[in-house]
């Protein structure tokens, strides 16, 4: 998030909507972390105690997160920061189809807002290094209402 002149805006909301089913599929969190072991039976078992020569295993779990704020340097928060960080899905598979999705991002700070249609996840959003941006969208706070590609094409979204 950046300013007209090019300068980080902190503080300001970004918010994710799914512009396909964002009522089932809204955008993200990674905050919680379950456990699961092996019970006597066989059967796996939810949580409990932590038992010496359990076979344990555990797993991530998100939660809803419609929006995080920009940090000193305008970003949102990194994956690492698992409680803030926005996760947008790219699609989901069931049986019968693939549902692909798109977002829409709104941006607001200091009574501007700037409004992002879709957005697209992709392959080419994965972070194989957390702290290195494999894809990046800047969001000029200038309260004009654009879509990815638009901005893809003023070289403002893509690989860095």
């Amino acid at each position: 998030m950046v300013d007209g002149k090019g300068n980080p805006v902190p503080g300001a909301t970004v918010t994710a909507t799914n512009e396909v089913d964002n009522a089932n599929h809204p955008a993200e969190n990674i905050a919680v972390r379950r456990y699961r072991h092996v019970g006597s039976d066989g059967k796996p078992v939810d949580g409990g105690p932590w038992k010496h020569g359990a076979n344990f295993a555990h797993f991530d779990m998100y939660s809803a997160l419609s929006s995080a704020k920009t940090g000193p340097d305008g970003h949102t928060p990194l994956p690492t920061d698992k409680d803030k960080t926005l996760v947008l899905k790219d699609y989901v598979q069931t049986r019968e189809d693939r549902k692909q999705f798109t977002y829409k991002i709104t941006v607001q700070a200091g009574g501007k807002k700037k409004v992002i249609t879709g957005v697209n996840p992709g392959p080419d959003w994965y972070r194989a290094d957390p702290n290195k941006p494999a894809y990046t969208i800047t969001a000029v706070l200038d309260t004009k209402t654009e879509t990815e590609a638009e901005l893809r094409k003023n070289g403002l979204a893509g690989a860095p």
